[in-house]
């Protein structure tokens, strides 16, 4: 079995009408997937000993951007 879990933060600030400045801060873990650095390293050319799936993996990442609707 495999985990996703995905957590995030936002923050909105209104600078006027229709204009507004946004943060947003995104973190993903994934675990018990098959990571293509652990596969390389239990790799033989003469016997396979069957996929790894014990690996993971997280991703995280700021944005800064502005909004405007009118």
């Amino acid at each position: 079995a495999s985990f996703i879990g995905e957590v995030g933060l936002s923050a909105r600030y209104c600078c006027g009408r229709g204009f507004a400045l946004r943060a947003d801060y995104r973190a993903m873990w994934v675990d018990g997937v098959a990571v293509a650095s652990d596969q390389l390293a239990g790799t033989s050319f003469l016997t396979f000993s069957g996929v790894d799936t014990s690996g993971g993996a997280l991703y995280h990442g700021l944005f800064l951007g502005a909004d405007f609707a009118f």
